[in-house]
């Protein structure tokens, strides 16, 4: 999951249905954070919050992939114990090939399922045909002088009516 607030960007990792939990659980030592993302007054480097995204994201996908290699380094170790005649549990079967926690047991990949990203609420920001951002990052808590002035405007044309409905859509 990354998360990009008007206060913090985030980078987490979950694993789906794990017993005895029906439903997401957060990966230990995955979550990342990286504060103040827009100033005082709402505005936001584009950059900026870019870059610490990215941090975020490379920081847990890391840890990850760190946790993939050392539960591969387990199973292999099991494996190697199981053909030696026993097992650190003294018996029973251990590895298996079944998914690992973390990635594919046995191949040491990290399996990613899903990704959802959530942003900022009302926020705009215009870019060209490229990506590259082309106008400031506009936010709900931005400070601008035009906005009350306009906000005024749209309200007078649409009418309450009108503008209510608009909220319902």
């Amino acid at each position: 999951v990354i998360d990009i607030g008007s206060s913090s960007v985030r980078a987490a990792a979950y694993r789906l249905n794990v017993a005895p939990v029906d439903g997401p659980t957060l990966v230990d030592g995955t979550l990342e954070q990286e504060l103040c993302s827009l100033d005082a007054l709402g505005n936001g480097d584009v950059g900026a919050i870019q870059l610490r995204v990215e941090g975020c994201l490379d920081r847990c996908l890391a840890t990850l992939s760190a946790l993939a290699a050392a539960e591969k380094a387990a199973g292999e170790e099991a494996a190697a114990e199981k053909r030696r005649g026993r097992s650190k549990d003294g018996g029973g079967e251990q590895g298996g090939g079944k998914e690992g926690e973390h990635g594919e047991q046995g191949g040491g990949r990290l399996v990613v399922r899903a990704l959802a990203i959530t942003a900022f609420a009302m926020a705009l920001l215009g870019v060209d045909v490229t990506g590259k951002p082309v106008t400031p990052l506009y936010t709900y808590a931005r400070a601008d002088p035009l906005a009350a002035p306009a906000a005024e405007a749209l309200r007078q044309r649409l009418g309450k009516r009108r503008l209510a409905q608009f909220y319902q859509e």
